[in-house]
C-alpha cells in the first residue's frame, strides 16, 4: 500500500481543527451529551445491582426494562413532532427535565408500589428518548454552522469526535458506578448486602444520573443554534455555493 505524503496528512488534520475550533454549538452539544451518557450508563449498568438489592423479582425487572426502553424508543416519534413545532434544543431541555423527574420518582416514591415504580420509569424512558433524539438531531446543524463559520464542511471530523466523546461518557459512567460501589461497601456475590450498600445502589442508580443530567442541562443552556439562526446559516450557505457555482461556470 502507498503511504500518503506528510503534507496531505497535515492538511487533513488542519482542516479538521479549523472545522471544530470555533464551532461553539458543537462543543456545547458534545459536552452536554457526555454528561447525558454518563447518566444513562450509570442507570443502565446499575440495574443488576438494583435488582439484586431491591426488586428480587425477575418478572418485575423485565417489565421495568420493557417500560424504560420501550418508552424511550417509541417516544422518538413524539419528540420529533415537538421539535418541528418548537426546537431541538427545547426538546432536549424538556427531555432532561422529564428524565430528572422520573429518577426523583424512582428514588423517593419507587418503594410505594409497583404502579408508582412503573410510572417513574415511564418518565425516565420518555426523558431519555427526548435527549437521545435531540442530541443526535442537533449534530448535523453544528456541521452546517462549522461550514458557515470556517468554510470547511468536515463531517467526518465532527461525527468522529462526537462518537469519541459519546464513548468517553459511557466509560466515565462505568468508572463512577464502580467507584460508588466501592465507596458504599458493596460486596460482590454476598447473599445479603449491608444497608449502606443498598442505599448506595439507589444513590448510584438515581442520584448520580440526576447530577449528570443537571450538568447536561446547564451546558445545553448555552447552545444557541435555534431554528431562526439555523435557517439564516442555510440561506447564507446556499448563496455562497451559488456564487461558487457561477465562478466555476465562468
Amino acid at each position: 500500500s502507498t503511504k500518503k505524503p506528510p503534507a496531505e496528512n497535515s492538511f487533513s488534520i488542519t482542516t479538521a481543527w479549523k472545522t471544530l475550533k470555533g464551532n461553539k454549538p458543537f462543543w456545547f452539544l458534545t459536552v452536554a451529551f457526555v454528561f447525558n451518557f454518563i447518566a444513562l450508563t450509570m442507570l443502565s449498568a446499575s440495574f443488576p445491582f438494583f435488582y439484586e438489592s431491591y426488586l428480587r423479582d425477575q418478572d418485575l425487572m423485565l417489565r421495568v426494562l420493557l417500560i424504560l426502553f420501550g418508552t424511550a424508543a417509541l417516544s422518538v416519534i413524539l419528540w420529533g413532532y415537538l421539535a418541528k413545532r418548537s426546537s431541538k434544543r427545547n426538546v432536549y431541555i424538556a427531555g432532561l427535565l422529564v428524565y430528572i423527574s422520573g429518577l426523583l420518582g424512582v428514588y423517593f416514591l419507587g418503594h410505594l408500589g409497583v404502579n408508582t415504580l412503573f410510572a417513574s420509569f415511564f418518565l425516565v424512558g420518555l426523558g431519555a428518548g427526548a435527549s437521545a433524539y435531540a442530541g443526535w438531531a442537533m449534530l448535523p446543524d453544528t456541521v452546517e454552522y462549522g461550514e458557515w463559520k470556517n468554510g470547511n464542511r468536515n463531517e467526518g471530523a465532527v461525527y468522529g469526535i462526537y462518537g469519541f466523546f459519546f464513548k468517553l461518557g459511557i466509560g466515565f459512567g462505568l468508572v463512577f458506578l464502580n467507584l460508588g460501589l466501592d465507596v458504599f461497601g458493596y460486596i460482590a456475590q454476598a447473599e445479603v448486602q449491608s444497608e449502606a450498600a443498598r442505599q448506595g445502589i439507589r444513590m448510584i442508580a438515581c442520584a448520580g444520573p440526576i447530577v449528570a443530567l443537571v450538568l447536561s442541562l446547564i451546558v445545553i443552556w448555552f447552545y444557541k443554534l435555534g431554528p431562526t439562526s439555523h435557517a439564516f446559516i442555510l440561506s447564507e450557505l446556499r448563496k455562497r455555493n451559488h456564487v461558487i457555482d457561477e465562478i466555476g461556470d465562468n
